[in-house]
């Protein structure tokens, strides 16, 4: 496997219900499919997601690379990161978009709230017109790098509403640099999503995770 990305939760200034310390690893395995088992998201057998609650600070670049662990740079490796580069955090208000599996039932429940009309079955993109559907989407969006929040998806959320992943861990995002230059690319622009239970999170247990990404 390959590091796609770690989190220093110290650094990014993070609270509950993510750690206020520690490091979190997400690790993907070296081929085609960037590590996805299409079969069981779930299964953490080419990724893995490590967390460190007490890094060792002295631990310096020599000893990493006397392991010869595959780095980004190596010809041969499939990872979606282009380009080595670093996150900061900012606390922003996120909301649900039509892609997430739980959004049919929300919003037939607030059409009904709001105008009391029982749309039985309908979809917001059957419920609404072009240009009240497009308004939607655009203030629901759920693209870009996300710890917690809602996700985004290019095709369709592989969760069930009721499944036991209802807390968005990570997204990584496809993303350009100023320079118009890949940082990272999923396939034809995807995105790519870590999906936990919100109970296991609490506890600081990262064995069972969801894991998938998507492209157009």
């Amino acid at each position: 496997m390959t590091l796609l990305a770690q989190l220093n939760f110290a650094q990014l200034g993070t609270g509950d219900p993510l750690p206020r310390a520690g490091m979190l690893q997400f690790f993907i395995g070296q081929d085609d499919a960037f590590g996805i088992d299409y079969d069981e998201l779930d299964r953490q057998k080419n990724f893995r997601v490590v967390y460190h609650p007490e890094p060792d600070p002295a631990l310096t670049l020599e000893q990493i690379q006397a392991l010869e662990l595959p780095t980004h740079v190596e010809a041969d490796l499939c990872t979606p990161v282009i380009r080595e580069a670093a996150f900061t955090a900012e606390k922003t208000v996120g909301y649900m978009g039509p892609g997430d599996c739980r959004f049919d039932a929300l919003f037939r429940e607030v059409v009904q709230a709001v105008t009391g009309e029982d749309i039985g079955d309908k979809h917001e993109y059957q419920y609404f017109d072009g240009a009240d559907r497009d308004y939607l989407y655009d203030q629901l969006s759920a693209a870009g790098h996300r710890l917690l929040g809602y996700p985004s998806f290019t095709q369709y959320d592989p969760r069930e509403p009721e499944g036991p992943y209802d807390t968005l861990l990570f997204q990584l995002d496809s993303d350009m640099a100023d320079d118009r230059h890949d940082l990272v690319l999923w396939g034809d622009c995807g995105v790519g999503n870590f999906f936990i239970n919100g109970e296991d999170l609490l506890r600081r247990d990262f064995s069972r995770i969801l894991y998938n990404w998507d492209c157009s």
